[in-house]
């Protein structure tokens, strides 16, 4: 009663009664149900930190670990969970490890009882699994778990995560340069939508994906005209129904920029704003590329005061609270951080106050460097180098540009580090070029090879950095 009506505190302060009782009278599965729903209700309440969320779980594996059955539901639930906190944490691997290990466990208890919700199960395992795949630059791998899932929907005929995952697939073809798979995906996507019917078990969530998806294949086709017709009649019932409306604005912001309406299209990123902060809260990702986005829009309407406001916003949703150190980990998407830094160090560099400038591009290269150990292939890390080189050379004429006004021995020294570090990473991208060739032409590199040059480029970097620090 109180998750339907969004009370998740309450939800969970139930659960936890719940679980303490069951505890109490031996009923060990039940208890681990009681773990599971709480731990689900905490994850929806804001008052919850990740620590508690994990010390949570760690209750029901412990639980399951001594008296459960190894193919119990619990299971099903428990490391789909799991591996949506890690991911929301930014613990991409660990993610990762807990979504193969519910997919091992599914694959086993279908191979002895398999219904269509089993079926269901599996399509979700392979979704979450291209999902982080595509976050760590692993297209190929992530493609193959999105089309084993679409596969699996599509003997489901749900017609939602059909369009979904169309949606997806063509974008991560388009990231690949496939113009041909792209299309591919693109135009089955009327098809799909004239299978559409309003069941009532799957309505609210495939009249979203309908209507995301119609808005995709009108801004894929460049019809943006039949895009604004097409949300003049929908729209109404898209916000009522609170059917991701924020996107939609989106969509109405690009159909608008294609006619260069900008007022237009700033008014509809302010109301996707509205529409974020309205059902995520106050802080929030999304809220912070639609500030990027309104902060772009506003540098093209040559306004560099409001363009400087929105990307000082873009940062409040994803840094920790005022006043707090700074710390790569503290803040919500490392990486989506990095860039709006990046981008206002450009706009101090436009106005020649280069000591802020360089601060911004500190941080920048800081949470791009914090977002590599989480990359899994080379693809990733090859574009992780591609993206740390040029903020390394920006910082290092940022230190110089300083040192002509008031030379001191610090920013030389700093100017050191930056030039020391671009090489190093121009290196590695070289050396990650040379093995995708040779992945690409089928020659094999033995692993323990490509490890010991992984070990040894660390080693590199951690002792230029102790040479600098002794200097």
């Amino acid at each position: 009663v109180h998750w339907a009506a969004g009370q998740y505190t309450q939800a969970m302060a139930e659960a936890d009664s719940a679980y303490a009782l069951l505890t109490h009278t031996k009923d060990l599965e039940g208890a681990a149900y009681a773990g599971l729903i709480g731990t689900y209700a905490a994850s929806y309440s804001s008052a919850v930190r990740y620590k508690q969320l994990e010390a949570r779980l760690a209750q029901v594996y412990q639980i399951g670990g001594e008296k459960i059955a190894p193919n119990a539901l619990v299971y099903r639930y428990l490391f789909q969970l799991h591996g949506s906190i890690l991911y929301q944490q930014g613990a991409v691997e660990r993610a990762i490890d807990r979504y193969l290990l519910g997919l091992k466990r599914q694959r086993a208890a279908m191979r002895d009882h398999a219904n269509g919700r089993d079926s269901l199960r599996l399509a979700q395992y392979y979704h979450q699994l291209g999902r982080l795949y595509s976050e760590r630059g692993n297209v190929e791998q992530s493609s193959g778990y999105y089309e084993q899932a679409l596969v699996l929907y599509e003997a489901l005929q749900d017609i939602g995560e059909q369009l979904k995952l169309s949606v997806r697939l063509a974008q991560l073809q388009e990231q690949q340069g496939n113009r041909y798979k792209q299309h591919y995906y693109t135009n089955r996507l009327p098809d799909i939508i004239a299978q559409y019917t309003a069941s009532p078990a799957q309505q609210r969530r495939s009249k979203t994906y309908k209507h995301l998806a119609q808005a995709y294949y009108y801004q894929q086709n460049r019809q943006a005209q039949a895009l604004l017709d097409y949300y003049r009649s929908v729209l109404p019932m898209v916000e009522r129904e609170r059917l991701a409306p924020h996107r939609a604005q989106q969509y109405l912001a690009w159909a608008h920029l294609q006619l260069d309406n900008l007022a237009a299209a700033s008014r509809a990123y302010q109301r996707a704003v509205q529409l974020v902060q309205q059902r995520y809260g106050p802080k929030d990702s999304r809220a912070a590329a639609l500030y990027q986005s309104l902060a772009g829009l506003a540098w093209r309407q040559q306004d560099p005061v409001l363009t400087w406001q929105y990307l000082d916003l873009g940062i409040a949703q994803l840094a920790p609270a005022e006043g707090v150190a700074f710390a790569p980990d503290h803040y919500l998407e490392p990486k989506k951080a990095a860039i709006l830094y990046q981008l206002r160090a450009d706009l101090e560099m436009t106005t020649q106050d280069y000591a802020a400038a360089q601060r911004d591009l500190d941080r920048a290269i800081a949470l791009l460097y914090y977002g590599r150990r989480h990359y899994l292939g080379d693809a990733a890390k090859l574009l992780s180098a591609q993206r740390l080189r040029p903020l390394y050379e920006l910082a290092a004429l940022c230190a110089w540009r300083q040192y002509e006004v008031t030379p001191s021995p610090a920013l030389l020294e700093q100017l050191f580090g930056y030039t020391e570090r671009s090489k190093g990473s121009a290196l590695q991208e070289s050396l990650l070029k040379y093995r995708n060739r040779y992945a690409h032409k089928g020659e094999r590199v033995p692993t323990e090879l490509l490890e010991q040059e992984e070990a040894l480029l660390v080693q590199l970097g951690r002792l230029k950095e102790q040479k600098l620090a002794a200097r």
